[in-house]
């Protein structure tokens, strides 16, 4: 007969029955399985929602608390490094208190050889500085020493190096007197070496060079005008005021 195209019907493999009629299903989850899965993700849910009823800075010390319950040779390394961007994510927008200041120079202070905790701090402290570190003036002098001290310890990682001179252009941006600490810290020293080492790194290259705009922006508060004469007269009128109160009496 004549030629043509043949098409192969497609057929339709049904899947094996069971004992009693039931076909085998290929999904491995039965309905206990899935029961399971779905109460747990009901709880889930219910967790989130407890959370979020409690005020975000006491979720905040509520996580660092509970990273930093056991001593720093006994701390789980991931729940703390998660404690401590949660941090920094808050801190960016809300005064975290004088507390978690100390928290952030102290954790440097306890883990100062692990490069991924001190840098996560470092970020940490350059969210906070606008926010939080502003506010302790008490504290700055030691987060100052422990920023560039780290810097220089770690300086052949450009992780820790890039997160401390973000830091380092962060706390300057915020007073003239944190601009001097760092300059008394040998911050700029630090700055320039670190760009030095990591000359190929572009983050480091710019996390540095906006260290140092900073730096250069510092311009001393105005000195409070003192003019004698205003003085002078401003007392005589005092004065004037008070004897004609008396001359009243």
């Amino acid at each position: 007969g004549a030629g043509g195209a043949r098409q192969r019907s497609l057929s339709v493999k049904m899947p094996p029955k069971m004992p009693g009629g039931k076909q085998k299903d290929d999904n491995p989850l039965d309905d206990k399985a899935m029961k399971m899965l779905e109460k747990a993700e009901k709880n889930r849910h219910k967790r989130i929602a407890a959370a979020q009823e409690i005020p975000i800075d006491d979720q905040v010390r509520a996580k660092i608390s509970k990273a930093t319950f056991n001593e720093p040779s006994g701390r789980d390394l991931h729940e703390l490094s998660e404690a401590i961007l949660f941090i920094g994510e808050v801190g960016k927008n809300m005064n975290l208190g004088d507390d978690i200041a100390v928290r952030l120079a102290t954790i440097i202070k306890d883990h100062f050889t692990e490069t991924v905790i001190v840098s996560n701090t470092l970020y940490s402290i350059a969210c906070c500085a606008r926010s939080t570190i502003i506010f302790f003036e008490h504290y700055w002098s030691v987060i100052v020493k422990c920023v560039v001290a780290t810097i220089r310890f770690h300086q052949l990682d450009p992780l820790v190096n890039s997160n401390g001179l973000f830091a380092i252009g962060k706390l300057c941006e915020q007073s003239y007197r944190l601009q001097q600490l760092v300059t008394e810290t040998e911050g700029v020293d630090t700055i320039l070496g670190a760009m030095r080492i990591h000359n190929l790194d572009c983050v480091v290259q710019c996390n540095g060079c906006l260290a140092l705009a900073r730096l250069c922006d510092a311009e001393p508060p105005p000195e409070p005008s003192v003019n004698p004469e205003e003085d002078e007269k401003m007392i005589a009128q005092l004065e004037a005021m008070e004897a004609a109160a008396e001359e009243g009496e």
